[in-house]
């Protein structure tokens, strides 16, 4: 059976499926204020700031927007793994500087990165849905999940399930974006066999010109199937706990769009 990417999976979810609805006629209206706004003027930004939208509005676009920040960080992460898994035109990246390494370290970096930031980016959303009032700077995971309406929670347990996932990249990923160090991926996974094949490509790379013996193109192979498959596993999870996380606040968000009234 083939593989669902995270993102698709998700987009299908009742939740993801009722935020379009709801946003739907209200994007659409604002795409015909300003369509007609550049048909009359000619002029393709506003002189001034668009009619802000009522609140029972603006609660649906929040949430969305919130919420397709985590469907587009999973459409990402999906994006890494495929990067990982091979290596295209080795010798014509290597005239640029690039290496196995420094190809396998950009894109498993920027997984890295993607995957710890779902926790802060799922905070968000859930202060978004039960309209608590935080700004973002302060959504922090105990000022949420402390919350009398989270405390106790399906919610609370599925934020719980997302920050053990990433838990094992957090202090990677804040050294590798807080002070510029790239991360040291043989270390995080415990190889010794991919701490060689990093020490073999930057040999490689330093040689004037530039060799990639064959050797280099299968550890490269070897190695990023390993950590494909550990991608594959955590994107895996990824899915199940999100989709419990849109399971348990789907109900909120339904009754607070009632109480907000119709757009």
């Amino acid at each position: 059976m083939k593989r669902k990417r995270v993102d698709e999976v998700l987009s299908k979810h009742p939740f993801m499926q009722r935020l379009m609805k709801d946003t739907k006629p209200i994007v659409l209206r604002c795409s015909e204020v300003y369509i007609e706004y550049v048909k009359r003027t000619g002029k393709i930004r506003m002189a001034k700031p668009a009619k802000p939208l009522p609140p029972n509005e603006r609660y649906r676009v929040d949430v969305f927007q919130r919420a397709m920040a985590i469907l587009n960080a999973t459409e990402r992460l999906e994006i890494c793994r495929t990067f990982v898994r091979r290596f295209p035109s080795p010798r014509t990246y290597q005239k640029s500087g690039i290496g196995h390494h420094t190809w396998l370290e950009y894109h498993f970096g920027y997984y890295i990165i993607l995957l710890v930031s779902l926790a802060d980016v799922a905070l968000i959303l859930t202060n978004e849905v039960f309209g608590l009032g935080n700004q973002e700077r302060n959504c922090k995971s105990d000022i949420i999940k402390s919350n009398d309406y989270i405390r106790g929670t399906k919610v609370k347990t599925a934020l719980d399930a997302l920050e053990v996932l990433v838990k094992p990249y957090r202090r990677v990923r804040n050294v590798h974006v807080h002070r510029g160090k790239s991360p040291d991926i043989p270390d995080l996974l415990n190889s010794e066999q991919l701490d060689q094949f990093m020490l073999t490509s930057k040999v490689a790379l330093m040689s004037k010109p530039a060799k990639t013996p064959e050797i280099l193109d299968l550890m490269f192979s070897g190695q990023a199937r390993e950590i494909v498959q550990r991608m594959t596993g955590e994107l895996d999870e990824l899915q199940k706990v999100l989709s419990r996380l849109f399971d348990s606040i789907l109900p909120t968000y339904e009754t607070h769009v009632v109480l907000r009234g119709p757009p």
